[in-house]
Protein backbone atom coordinates (compact mmCIF):
# COMPACT_ATOMS: atom_id res chain seq x y z
CA UNK A 1 0.00 0.00 0.00
CA UNK A 2 1.42 3.43 -1.38
CA UNK A 3 1.19 6.36 1.53
CA UNK A 4 1.51 9.80 -0.12
CA UNK A 5 2.83 12.53 1.40
CA UNK A 6 0.00 14.44 1.75
CA UNK A 7 -1.59 11.44 3.97
CA UNK A 8 2.06 11.47 5.94
CA UNK A 9 2.23 15.38 6.72
CA UNK A 10 -1.99 15.10 7.58
CA UNK A 11 -0.98 12.61 10.09
CA UNK A 12 1.95 14.19 11.38
CA UNK A 13 0.32 18.12 11.77
CA UNK A 14 -2.62 16.23 13.46
CA UNK A 15 0.22 14.48 16.36
CA UNK A 16 1.81 18.19 16.02
CA UNK A 17 -1.57 20.02 17.36
CA UNK A 18 -1.79 17.00 19.74
CA UNK A 19 -4.85 15.83 18.41
CA UNK A 20 -3.51 11.70 18.58
CA UNK A 21 -7.22 10.47 18.41
CA UNK A 22 -7.92 11.79 15.01
CA UNK A 23 -4.87 10.88 13.92
CA UNK A 24 -5.53 6.90 14.95
CA UNK A 25 -9.02 7.20 13.30
CA UNK A 26 -7.36 9.20 9.61
CA UNK A 27 -5.17 6.31 9.64
CA UNK A 28 -7.71 3.51 10.36
CA UNK A 29 -9.99 4.94 7.91
CA UNK A 30 -7.93 5.53 5.34
CA UNK A 31 -5.15 2.57 5.16
CA UNK A 32 -7.48 -0.28 6.27
CA UNK A 33 -5.81 -1.28 9.51
CA UNK A 34 -7.60 -1.43 12.85
CA UNK A 35 -7.34 0.53 15.56
CA UNK A 36 -4.35 -1.22 17.23
CA UNK A 37 -2.41 -1.68 14.22
CA UNK A 38 -3.25 2.14 13.54
CA UNK A 39 -2.25 3.14 17.20
CA UNK A 40 1.01 1.48 16.62
CA UNK A 41 1.61 2.99 13.59
CA UNK A 42 0.32 6.81 14.82
CA UNK A 43 2.88 6.23 17.84
CA UNK A 44 5.88 5.59 15.32
CA UNK A 45 5.36 8.81 13.71
CA UNK A 46 5.00 10.26 17.10
CA UNK A 47 8.22 9.13 18.06
CA UNK A 48 10.17 10.83 15.24
CA UNK A 49 8.58 14.01 16.14
CA UNK A 50 10.82 16.13 18.00
CA UNK A 51 9.66 18.08 21.20
CA UNK A 52 10.23 22.00 20.23
CA UNK A 53 7.56 20.85 16.85
CA UNK A 54 4.60 20.22 19.07
CA UNK A 55 2.10 22.84 19.60
CA UNK A 56 2.10 23.36 23.00
CA UNK A 57 -1.45 22.28 24.12
CA UNK A 58 -2.72 22.37 27.77
CA UNK A 59 -2.56 18.68 27.99
CA UNK A 60 1.07 17.78 26.65
CA UNK A 61 2.03 20.68 28.40
CA UNK A 62 0.16 19.54 31.35
CA UNK A 63 1.46 15.41 30.34
CA UNK A 64 5.33 17.32 30.45
CA UNK A 65 5.21 19.25 33.58
CA UNK A 66 3.77 15.96 35.36
CA UNK A 67 6.62 14.17 33.83
CA UNK A 68 9.51 16.33 34.97
CA UNK A 69 7.38 16.41 38.64
CA UNK A 70 7.36 12.63 38.55
CA UNK A 71 11.15 12.64 37.91
CA UNK A 72 12.05 15.29 40.19
CA UNK A 73 10.10 13.86 43.41
CA UNK A 74 11.84 10.84 42.36
CA UNK A 75 15.32 12.49 41.89
CA UNK A 76 14.27 13.83 45.64
CA UNK A 77 13.36 11.02 47.28
CA UNK A 78 16.37 8.58 45.64
CA UNK A 79 18.69 11.45 46.87
CA UNK A 80 17.28 11.63 50.67
CA UNK A 81 17.50 7.96 50.51
CA UNK A 82 20.98 7.93 49.40
CA UNK A 83 21.96 10.47 52.20
CA UNK A 84 20.15 8.19 55.33
CA UNK A 85 22.45 5.77 53.68
CA UNK A 86 25.49 7.05 53.67
CA UNK A 87 24.94 7.83 57.42
CA UNK A 88 23.98 4.54 58.29
CA UNK A 89 27.28 3.30 57.03
CA UNK A 90 29.21 5.80 58.33
CA UNK A 91 27.52 5.14 61.85
CA UNK A 92 28.32 1.47 60.97
CA UNK A 93 31.69 1.66 60.22
CA UNK A 94 32.30 3.81 63.29
CA UNK A 95 30.78 1.19 65.68
CA UNK A 96 32.41 -1.74 64.08
CA UNK A 97 35.91 0.15 64.88
CA UNK A 98 35.19 0.92 68.15
CA UNK A 99 34.04 -2.88 68.86
CA UNK A 100 37.35 -4.06 67.04
CA UNK A 101 39.89 -2.01 68.73
CA UNK A 102 37.95 -0.63 72.02
CA UNK A 103 38.68 -1.88 75.08
CA UNK A 104 35.86 -3.71 76.70
CA UNK A 105 34.92 -2.40 80.60
CA UNK A 106 31.43 -3.13 82.65
CA UNK A 107 29.45 0.05 82.95
CA UNK A 108 26.44 0.78 85.52
CA UNK A 109 23.75 2.45 85.69
CA UNK A 110 24.18 4.94 88.03
CA UNK A 111 21.57 7.48 86.90
CA UNK A 112 17.74 7.54 84.99
CA UNK A 113 17.67 4.38 83.85
CA UNK A 114 14.97 6.32 81.00
CA UNK A 115 17.89 8.17 80.34
CA UNK A 116 20.65 6.48 81.21
CA UNK A 117 23.66 7.67 82.83
CA UNK A 118 26.75 4.80 82.82
CA UNK A 119 29.44 5.10 85.05
CA UNK A 120 32.57 2.93 83.92
CA UNK A 121 36.49 2.51 84.76
CA UNK A 122 39.36 2.84 82.31
CA UNK A 123 42.56 3.10 83.62
CA UNK A 124 42.04 3.96 86.86
CA UNK A 125 40.16 6.89 85.93
CA UNK A 126 35.84 6.80 86.63
CA UNK A 127 33.92 8.15 83.84
CA UNK A 128 30.60 8.61 83.29
CA UNK A 129 29.10 8.36 79.88
CA UNK A 130 25.66 10.34 79.51
CA UNK A 131 23.18 8.26 76.96
CA UNK A 132 21.56 10.86 74.60
CA UNK A 133 18.72 8.25 73.75
CA UNK A 134 16.12 7.84 76.22
CA UNK A 135 13.23 4.86 76.56
CA UNK A 136 9.68 4.75 78.06
CA UNK A 137 9.77 2.16 79.55
CA UNK A 138 12.89 2.51 80.62
CA UNK A 139 15.64 0.12 78.42
CA UNK A 140 17.90 -0.20 81.91
CA UNK A 141 17.24 -0.61 85.92
CA UNK A 142 19.52 1.15 88.52
CA UNK A 143 22.15 -0.59 89.52
CA UNK A 144 22.56 -2.76 85.96
CA UNK A 145 26.43 -3.60 84.45
CA UNK A 146 26.36 -3.90 80.55
CA UNK A 147 29.36 -4.33 78.58
CA UNK A 148 31.00 -1.30 76.89
CA UNK A 149 33.68 -0.43 74.22
CA UNK A 150 36.29 1.97 75.00
CA UNK A 151 38.18 3.83 72.72
CA UNK A 152 41.78 3.61 74.25
CA UNK A 153 42.39 6.93 72.79
CA UNK A 154 39.84 8.77 73.98
CA UNK A 155 37.77 7.11 76.60
CA UNK A 156 35.22 9.54 76.43
CA UNK A 157 34.78 7.93 72.84
CA UNK A 158 32.42 4.96 73.62
CA UNK A 159 29.91 2.36 72.90
CA UNK A 160 27.43 0.24 75.00
CA UNK A 161 27.00 -3.23 73.81
CA UNK A 162 23.40 -3.56 73.26
CA UNK A 163 21.05 -3.80 70.29
CA UNK A 164 19.41 -0.38 70.90
CA UNK A 165 22.70 1.64 71.33
CA UNK A 166 24.99 -0.79 68.45
CA UNK A 167 21.92 -1.33 65.99
CA UNK A 168 19.05 0.50 66.70
CA UNK A 169 20.07 3.63 64.38
CA UNK A 170 21.39 1.22 61.68
CA UNK A 171 18.35 -0.30 61.14
CA UNK A 172 16.26 2.24 61.63
CA UNK A 173 17.74 4.93 59.07
CA UNK A 174 19.03 1.98 57.06
CA UNK A 175 15.40 0.78 56.31
CA UNK A 176 14.44 4.03 55.89
CA UNK A 177 17.10 4.76 53.72
CA UNK A 178 16.25 2.05 51.53
CA UNK A 179 12.51 2.91 51.03
CA UNK A 180 13.38 6.23 50.15
CA UNK A 181 15.90 5.23 47.80
CA UNK A 182 13.98 2.47 46.17
CA UNK A 183 10.77 4.34 46.13
CA UNK A 184 12.99 7.63 44.39
CA UNK A 185 14.89 5.44 41.99
CA UNK A 186 11.42 4.17 40.75
CA UNK A 187 9.62 7.21 40.23
CA UNK A 188 12.25 8.41 38.90
CA UNK A 189 12.96 5.53 35.93
CA UNK A 190 8.89 5.28 35.61
CA UNK A 191 8.27 9.05 34.71
CA UNK A 192 11.90 9.18 32.74
CA UNK A 193 10.04 6.46 29.92
CA UNK A 194 6.55 8.47 29.98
Amino acid sequence: MAVSDEQKTHVRSLLIEGRKIEAIKYVSDNFGLGLKESKELVDLIDQDIAEHEYIKTGMRMAKKVGRNAGKLVGGIFAFIGLIFLVIVTFVFISNQELANNGVVVTATVVDDPYQPTFEYVFEGDTLYYYSSTSSDPPSYHLGEQVEMFVNPVNPYDTLVNTFMDRWFLIVLLGGMGAVFFGIGLVSFLAFRKG
